[in-house]
């Protein structure tokens, strides 16, 4: 239940890794058009070893939680590749901090 994108943000309703088989991951982000480097982000929980398991060893791939990426990582890949439920939890965090930020600069 993927789709690709031609930017450099990618959605997909979820990873859902069934084998730790790292040559299958890859076919996975082949059908994504993911050429070169890739950020993948989940919300990485009990359900994402295999997830981890299968990405660890992709050169130029790096698995972050949602809570824990960065604008340099976004920098640093070619592709942003976020599980739904990553981006919608990392959207309420951003919604939850923009009051305060406007206070801070008011």
């Amino acid at each position: 239940a993927a789709k690709a994108a031609d930017g450099k943000l990618t959605v997909v309703s979820d990873f859902n890794v069934k084998e730790t088989k790292t040559k299958a991951f890859r076919a996975s982000l082949d059908k994504l058009n993911v050429e070169k480097t890739a950020l993948l982000v989940d919300t990485l929980g009990d359900n994402s070893k295999n997830l981890e398991l299968a990405s660890r060893n992709l050169k130029g791939v790096e698995l972050v939680a949602g809570n824990e990426v960065h604008p340099y990582h976004l920098l640093r890949y070619d592709r942003a590749i976020f599980s739904q439920a990553a981006l919608e939890k990392l959207q309420k965090s951003l919604k939850a901090s923009a009051p305060k930020r406007q206070a801070e600069v008011a």
